[in-house]
């Protein structure tokens, strides 16, 4: 029997899961929005941040967090600034979803392709799984 704590854990990864197929799905510039939203959003939103970073701050600093760890998890404007930016500079990016990394034509019209999204190390010549192989 599963307590609440591992159920609850499962059905974010269900979550989790379904978010990911929905946001293959999605095109690029919907996806870029929603991300230039986010930062926008974190930067509108950053005296609220800063007052619930500080509330964790005292807790995180009465419960004996180290000071390195208290240096990860302390919040200021000028972070809150470099976190939208940083998600900005994402935007920015080409987006990887169905772009090919390898692909090898084998001479007998048969031609595999590995998507970026499946590739463990792109720099090993290895043969791809079956799934990904497509006749053209």
């Amino acid at each position: 029997m599963t307590s609440n704590y591992e159920q609850r854990i499962l059905e974010i990864g269900a979550q989790a899961r379904n978010a990911a197929r929905a946001l293959a799905r999605t095109t690029t510039g919907k996806k870029n929005a929603a991300l230039l939203a986010a930062a926008d959003q974190i930067e509108r939103s950053s005296e609220r941040i800063l007052a619930a970073n500080e509330a964790d701050m005292k807790s995180a600093t009465a419960s004996g967090l180290s000071s390195a760890m208290l240096d990860r998890l302390r919040l200021d404007p000028a972070r809150i600034s470099a976190i939208a930016k940083s998600i900005r500079q994402v935007a920015a990016l080409p987006d990887p979803v169905g772009s090919v990394i390898r692909e090898w034509d084998r001479g007998d019209g048969l031609i595999w392709r590995l998507p970026k999204h499946c590739a463990r190390d792109a720099r090993k010549p290895a043969s791809p799984p079956m799934r990904y192989r497509s006749l053209i």
